[in-house]
């Protein structure tokens, strides 16, 4: 039986994944319209306003968040390079900002 999959990969169980069987799609367009409807839901979800930071964190916060919870499960490598690119930039730069406040040009505005 052919399917339209929508997501990460057949099978695997997570959210993102959804399979419509190709007999009750008609097209392509079709797949396409309930593709995005799906997406619409997922986003939906994923930019709920309490998963934003909040008004008080800052950059140096969030990169000890992201050291303590995701950064062991990083190659050792790679959790190396990421110090060093932390350290040597945006924390010595913008560490005490405010998260909410950062904008793109001002990380833009201070590259060499």
């Amino acid at each position: 039986m052919e399917a339209f999959l929508l997501g990460l990969q057949p099978n695997s169980g997570s959210e993102t994944d959804q399979v419509w069987a190709k007999s009750q799609l008609p097209g392509q367009r079709e797949a396409q319209k309930l593709g995005v409807q799906f997406m619409e839901r997922v986003n939906e979800r994923n930019n709920q306003p309490h998963l934003f930071a909040s008004d008080e964190e800052t950059v140096q916060a969030t990169y000890e968040k992201c050291r303590e919870l995701t950064w062991p499960k990083l190659k050792n490598s790679t959790r190396k390079q990421y110090e060093e690119n932390f350290n040597s930039y945006p924390l010595p730069e913008f560490g005490g900002w405010k998260l909410r406040k950062l904008k793109t040009i001002d990380l833009q505005a201070s590259l060499p």
